[in-house]
């Protein structure tokens, strides 16, 4: 039995971790900013191909309802992301939060195994504790998700490393 290892290209195994370092730097540094900064993107893309299926629906007559409908939806969620770009954030934060809250109400009330109450109780109120933090207090969500980025592509680029001098001493 033979393990194929894949080996990393020389021309661009180091793009994407380095972008992902940028964007996770980017995320611990300024989320908020990040963020809008996204949605903007997100609502620019979204109006362009709306726009292109009002075209289409120009275009191909037979085809018009369904390209029409789609252009129209794709355009309203496009300006909502530009226009709603720090309501879009609020909303993120509340849904993980929420989450977390659910998690942490579900744990406390099935909190009845006497052996380990008092550390299912320490951590039933912690996860309500974070899911009320996340909710209330803006941008650790991202800030999290940013250190996981930061933590993943470094590993990538050890990774990267420790190959390439492997690969020079065979």
């Amino acid at each position: 039995m033979k393990i194929k290892v894949v080996n990393f290209s020389r021309n661009n195994s180091l793009v994407t971790p380095i972008l992902f370092l940028l964007l996770g730097i980017l995320l611990l540094i300024n989320p908020g900013w990040l963020i809008e900064f996204m949605t903007y993107i997100l609502g620019g893309i979204l109006i362009t191909i709306g726009i292109l299926n009002l075209i289409k629906c120009l275009k191909f007559q037979a085809l018009s309802n369904y390209y029409l409908i789609i252009g129209i939806l794709l355009i309203i969620v496009g300006v909502i992301c530009i226009f709603g770009s720090s309501f879009i954030e609020i909303l993120i934060r509340f849904i993980i939060g929420s989450a977390i809250l659910f998690n942490g109400f579900s744990r406390l009330l099935n909190v009845s195994n006497k052996k380990y109450f008092i550390i299912n109780l320490i951590a039933s109120i912690l996860l309500i504790a974070c899911g009320l933090y996340t909710i209330f207090v803006a941008n650790l969500v991202f800030m999290t998700i940013g250190i996981f980025i930061i933590f993943f592509s470094i590993l990538k680029i050890i990774d990267y490393i420790r190959y390439s001098k492997n690969r020079d001493i065979i």
